[in-house]
């Protein structure tokens, strides 16, 4: 599908634009939800440049060269049409503002906003297996109250991977209406220059957007994944009581032999050492050299062509695969090692025997 490339911007003129009003990526720390621990306090000092501004991460730095090609690749996975958009103001609050990356155009629920992310390998892997987190979710239902439209869409970008995720976010008017009592109180305290408290206020209910895991809170699953984790520590506790009840009985014994009393006879006995063959390439290169090049091209040609006189490299291939052949031939006995004696200990119930009246 058709996609218009995003003209650039310095980041001087990114940083300016973010601090004449709230975007996207502040209302997670605003809200007390930033995953690098951002609170209102600290979003309050950013705002009003009284914190040096921080430089891009790798992440970022990711993020902004491969945003352009993420967009195409949403685009042909999704056949959707999508257009760079121009900054947008809230038209009733102007301090809400929204730097979305596209525009999703011709879809029957209207346009939609379309929001790029190249995240690190553990939270790709998070968003694929759980959905998206509250920070994303919150960022979308910010540009959605701005832009006023009724959906979303994230692409989720595993460099590391090259793979992509999308997820469709609906607008919910009850969080959008949060959004914009919680936006307005913070600006109004960025104008009246009061930093506001580090406590965030608490979250209505979010629309979830899930991944591949779906997460079971019913009772009968609680319960029987409960008797199933009692069971395996019953298993465990079982297997630690019987070690140390072997190691009673082997103490006893006093050695090597055969013993029975209490309904079991035990056998504790040295066993000789496990013969193995060690039938690695070096270990039969060591035993036998052989030419490579002359295998390869049996195996390739001369098997297929045997019955023919082809002459290669000097040699025929029958030739070749006779002499193959007999060079393999080898004494499997000097590839033998024998491993080291070792202890081992059994016990067995006896049989009850019913004595006939």
């Amino acid at each position: 599908m058709a996609t218009q490339v995003k003209p650039e911007i310095t980041r001087e003129s990114w940083l300016e634009q973010r601090r004449t009003g709230i975007g996207g990526s502040d209302v997670a720390a605003l809200l007390g939800k930033d995953p690098f621990g951002g609170n209102p306090a600290t979003l309050y000092d950013d705002k009003l440049g009284l914190v040096p501004d921080e430089p891009p991460t790798p992440v970022m730095e990711a993020g902004r060269i491969l945003e352009s090609t993420v967009a195409m690749l949403y685009s042909e996975a999704t056949d959707r049409k999508i257009r760079s958009q121009p900054m947008r103001r809230h038209k009733e609050h102007p301090f809400m503002v929204g730097n979305i990356d596209r525009q999703i155009l011709k879809d029957p629920r209207g346009p939609g906003v379309l929001e790029i992310k190249c995240p690190g390998l553990k939270v790709f892997a998070d968003a694929k297996a759980y959905g998206l987190g509250v920070a994303y979710i919150l960022q979308m239902q910010h540009y959605l109250e701005v832009f006023g439209y009724a959906w979303g869409s994230f692409a989720v970008f595993g460099r590391e991977r090259w793979k992509l995720l999308h997820f469709d976010v609906e607008r919910d008017a009850d969080v959008g209406a949060f959004l914009v009592e919680e936006e307005t109180k913070f600006w109004r305290a960025v104008e009246n220059r009061e930093r506001p408290s580090e406590v965030a206020p608490d979250l209505p209910d979010l629309p979830e957007v899930s991944g591949e895991v779906v997460v079971r809170t019913d009772p009968e699953w609680l319960v029987a994944v409960a008797a199933l984790a009692e069971a395996r520590n019953l298993t465990k506790t079982a297997g630690e009581l019987e070690a140390v009840a072997k190691g009673a009985v082997k103490s006893l014994m006093g050695g090597f032999g055969i013993q029975e009393g209490g309904g079991y006879r035990f056998y504790h006995q040295e066993r000789e050492g496990r013969a193995q063959h060690a039938q690695t390439v070096k270990a039969i290169e060591k035993l036998r050299p052989l030419d490579p090049m002359k295998v390869v091209d049996a195996i390739v040609i001369g098997l297929g062509d045997a019955s023919n006189n082809i002459t290669l490299q000097g040699y025929d291939v029958r030739a070749a695969v006779a002499e193959w052949v007999v060079d393999c031939a080898m004494d499997l006995d000097a590839l033998k090692k024998i491993g080291k004696p070792f202890p081992h200990f059994q016990g067995f119930p006896l049989k009850v025997e019913v004595e006939e009246e």
